[in-house]
C-alpha cells in the first residue's frame, strides 16, 4: 500500500527552505557585524 505522501518521499516546504535561508542571513550579518566591530574597537578589552 504506497501513498503519494510517501514520507520518503515528502521534500522540503517553503516555509522550512526560508527558515533556512533566514537563519543564512542572520548568521552572515552577525559575522561581518563582529568581524567590523573588532576591526575598528579602541578599547583593548574588547579584543
Amino acid at each position: 500500500m504506497s501513498s503519494e505522501y510517501d514520507e520518503k518521499n515528502l521534500g522540503i516546504s517553503s516555509s522550512e527552505i526560508s527558515q533556512l535561508w533566514i537563519t543564512y542571513i542572520a548568521n552572515s550579518m552577525s559575522n561581518c557585524v563582529l568581524s567590523y566591530f573588532l576591526e575598528t574597537a579602541e578599547d583593548p578589552e574588547v579584543s
